[in-house]
């Protein structure tokens, strides 16, 4: 062997040793790169659910509970204060609310007289709250089969409706 073959035998193996070096490199930086895309994949879903927890809930804004807003054929009682103050913070406000109506009776059966009753009192709140200028589209009823007193309901403050309502 002579001294220009051990020499460039060095050399290939400098030059060979430089380019394994850098494919190396080059393939831990596409590795980060990569892994850093998933991590940024998955800390941008987490921060999209932390905002989600963390805005106002739709079921957020509170609720109110009434009493003694029927009378006993199921009308809305006349100058009732509390639906008046109500409908007066649907005109200025941007809000839509859920009322809430207690059933003492639910079955499959149809004319169930506390169903019956119960969308009387819708019926009457619609007109009501017709006659106050209020949208149709502000307000939802809900009759659930829950004993609570009569002429109760419950109404609950929304920025926005979505697909559920939640009882508290």
């Amino acid at each position: 062997m002579s001294v220009s073959t051990v020499a460039q035998s060095g050399c290939n193996r400098r030059i060979l040793k430089a380019f394994y070096t850098q494919y190396v490199a080059v393939l831990l930086i596409v590795l980060v790169f990569t892994l850093g895309a998933f991590q940024r994949a998955s800390h941008t879903g987490n921060r999209d659910a932390l905002r989600k927890n963390n805005a106002p809930q739709a079921h957020g804004l509170g609720s109110i509970t009434l009493s003694q807003v029927f009378t006993d054929e199921g009308s809305v009682v006349p100058n009732q204060a509390e639906l008046k103050a109500l409908a007066t913070v649907l005109k200025e406000h941007d809000l839509k609310i859920v009322i809430a109506i207690p059933t003492t009776e639910i079955s499959s059966r149809p004319g169930d007289a506390g169903v019956s009753w119960a969308m009387r009192e819708v019926a009457s709140l619609e007109r009501y709250f017709k006659a106050e200028g209020i949208s149709s589209a502000a307000i939802r009823y809900l009759v659930y089969g829950r004993s609570e007193s009569p002429g109760t309901i419950k109404i609950y403050l929304e920025e926005a409706f979505d697909d559920t309502v939640i009882l508290q």
